[in-house]
């Protein structure tokens, strides 16, 4: 290859960062780039296109099935690929951040628990599988210990814990 073995863009580390290599190097198709989407979009465009036409324009019936079953798999494919990226794009963005208010989650948590539970006493106390007087008061009793952890919720509230559950994504690094 001469003096650069890297082929015609130079070295093959120089200047490039790992997430640009990763993004050349998968084979999978988790690093998409820009063209490859417009690649995805063309050709799910076409085969829809294409379907239409088909369907559209009297011809015989046997060409006509054959054609739109032939074009289904090109369709389907192309849409779950562009389906497959806006998925892998939104969890690596949502992941980056990890769970900051960790103690305001699992109080929020613990008031949806109790507001549940405050439901069903209600919901049985209706249809007759509970004491009408022994739910109410039940339900009082509940109503207190929600308003006392709304106080809970309120300390929680804008306070990140020490440590992310999952940690931060860094800076891409650059590779001499």
């Amino acid at each position: 290859m001469g003096l650069f073995d890297g082929g015609p863009d130079g070295p093959p580390n120089v200047g490039r960062t790992v997430d640009d290599r990763r993004e050349r190097e998968s084979h999978d198709g988790v690093f998409m780039t820009p063209w490859s989407r417009s690649f995805y979009l063309i050709a799910l465009m076409a085969g829809i296109l294409a379907d239409a036409a088909v369907l559209y324009f009297p011809i015989d019936q046997a060409p006509r099935l054959i054609i739109g079953l032939l074009l289904v798999p090109v369709i389907l494919w192309t849409g779950i690929r562009l389906e497959a990226m806006a998925m892998l794009e939104n969890r690596d963005r949502w992941a980056s951040r990890g769970r900051v208010f960790r103690e305001l989650r699992s109080q929020v948590v613990m008031l949806l628990e109790h507001v549940r539970r405050l439901n069903w006493i209600a919901v049985d106390a209706e249809r007759g599988f509970r004491d009408r007087d022994d739910a109410m008061r039940e339900m009082d009793d509940i109503e207190d210990e929600i308003r006392a952890m709304i106080s809970d919720v309120r300390r929680a509230a804008g306070k990140p814990t020490a440590q992310p559950e999952v940690p931060l994504i860094r800076e891409p690094e650059t590779v001499a």
